[in-house]
């Protein structure tokens, strides 16, 4: 029997609980976390939640979102009558806002002295939990772009994560620095499974080119660039990203393997659904390292990255975590790799759970 979480909510000092429906999403994507949370009402009897309210979620005593009530709409029909509770992290202002800096540039700043100074007039706080590295010689806000999109760029030239961390903070860290507390094992736990990603947005080679400062030799510093390989896409492919502001030559390098992992990573992930919301008493947690048995997949317990999770509530499935796993190294800042690994696993497991020994 799957572990049953209790869901609520805290608005204005009140803590709700006891819905019969609701979802709660987070991302290391997405750089913020939302929930849906309809509740059912008494005809005038209506909680006192309204928008822009200061909301919390919590599984259990796990607070999974800090930020604000988006929407608290009503809605009734010839059997039901109810209050649908939206929201998002804190750190769903990044994601909408533009980015806006007085001057628009910085020169000689480490990637937390950019990210804190977007994130400011949020009232957000930065939190490191990884090496960031040296300063970036050069980081030019680009015209229109959103304050996620300047924060992705400048953490993607360091090799870092920036993700929530469910209390309205943002945390610099690196890939899979977590262990999850359980494992993702076919016939155990797994109630459904689909492979997702294609290699349309991989490429045989990748070209990343830019400008370093203008010194004696202008040609050179003009005309820098990098260069990556996947050695697995066999077609002729090749794509030019280019590089804002001024660069060295290590940055041009991180940035043209970065986009080499990334793409290929997404190429390959599975989305599982799980029992229940809770593992060994806690939520499954994002950008955690999972073992993976699945002898229908090729996997006998290698370890990939939780990327985003799904926890939902109904009346006909109960509660079930959708987790998407995919190649650690889509996000990791190690030097690129053949391919992921997969292997036939020894054992099988029927759907019972029940080992099912191999034909000779």
């Amino acid at each position: 029997m799957a572990e049953q979480p209790v869901v609520s909510i805290r608005v204005g000092g009140q803590v709700f609980a006891g819905w019969l429906q609701s979802e709660v999403s987070r991302s290391i994507e997405s750089l913020t976390g939302t929930f849906s949370i309809p509740t059912s009402l008494v005809p005038g009897d209506v909680p006192r939640i309204k928008r822009q309210d200061e909301v919390q979620v919590l599984v259990g005593d796990e607070v999974m979102i800090t930020g604000y009530v988006m929407a608290a709409e009503p809605f009734y029909d010839d059997r039901n009558c109810g209050l649908n509770v939206a929201g998002r992290d804190r750190t769903g202002d990044l994601v909408t806002s533009s980015a806006i800096y007085k001057g628009g540039q910085w020169r000689g700043a480490k990637v937390d002295r950019i990210v804190r100074d977007l994130v400011e007039p949020f009232g957000i706080k930065v939190k490191l939990e990884a090496d960031i590295g040296k300063p970036l010689d050069d980081f030019k806000l680009a015209f229109g772009e959103s304050r996620l999109d300047a924060i992705a760029r400048a953490c993607k030239m360091r090799g870092v994560l920036p993700i929530p961390d469910g209390r309205g903070n943002l945390v610099l860290t690196k890939a899979g620095t977590r262990k999850a507390p359980g494992e993702i094992r076919r016939g155990k736990n797994v109630l459904s499974m689909r492979g997702i990603g294609t290699d349309e947005r991989r490429h045989s080679e990748y070209i990343v080119y830019g400008q370093g400062e203008v010194g004696q030799d202008f040609e050179a510093a003009r005309q820098r660039r990098a260069r990556a390989v996947d050695a697995d896409i066999k077609r002729f492919s090749p794509l030019v990203v280019p590089a804002d502001g001024n660069v060295s030559q290590a940055d041009l390098q991180a940035l043209v393997e970065h986009t080499a992992r990334v793409r290929r990573g997404h190429s390959r992930g599975f989305e599982y659904t799980l029992e229940g919301w809770l593992v060994n008493g806690q939520p499954w947690p994002i950008n955690a390292r999972v073992p993976v048995f699945d002898d229908v997949a090729g996997l006998d317990g290698d370890e990939w990255l939780i990327c985003s999770t799904r926890l939902s509530l109904d009346m006909q499935r109960g509660a079930t975590t959708v987790v998407v796993v995919r190649p650690i190294e889509a996000y990791d800042s190690v030097p690129l790799k053949t391919r992921p690994r997969y292997r036939r696993a020894d054992r099988r497991f029927g759907l019972d759970g029940s080992v099912v020994e191999p034909h000779q």
